[in-house]
């Protein structure tokens, strides 16, 4: 019975959610979250690859690496952008249940193609994210 114990631990959403991410809000500014992604590391050293956005907690967007490497190579200036002119607003995201395990991430980012694949409650709150280059570390 421990080792089927074991291996649900193994298999754990929990196993694999980051609940440390750079969050901003709206209003904030395209150059101010650049400078964010691009000066803040993880536990691991790792520099983020994306930054949700929220209001009041609530996960309304999100703006990846990609994003601003295309928002910036498009010569824009982007000094008084606001990230909720440039954010992804339809994020995918999944809702934290018992009934979802390590696999339910993968297969939902393989799904849709996407790295990051934050983590909320019923109420769309940010509990935290899965990165697709951090999940396969994991293991």
């Amino acid at each position: 019975m421990s080792s089927i114990s074991n291996f649900n631990d193994l298999l754990a959403l929990n196993r694999v959610i980051q609940t440390y991410c750079l969050t901003v809000t709206p209003d904030a500014l395209v150059n101010d979250a650049i400078t964010l992604m691009l000066n803040i590391s993880y536990a691991s050293e790792e520099k983020a690859s994306c930054i949700l956005v929220t209001e009041e907690c609530r996960l309304i967007g999100i703006l990846t690496q990609t994003d601003a490497l295309r928002l910036t190579a498009s010569g824009k200036n982007l000094s008084s952008v606001r990230i909720a002119d440039v954010m992804k607003r339809e994020v995918i995201s999944l809702e934290k249940s018992p009934h979802h395990d390590v696999f339910t991430a993968l297969q939902i980012m393989r799904q849709y193609g996407i790295s990051h694949l934050p983590i909320v409650d019923e109420n769309n709150y940010l509990l935290g994210i899965v990165e697709e280059k951090k999940y396969y570390k994991s293991f």
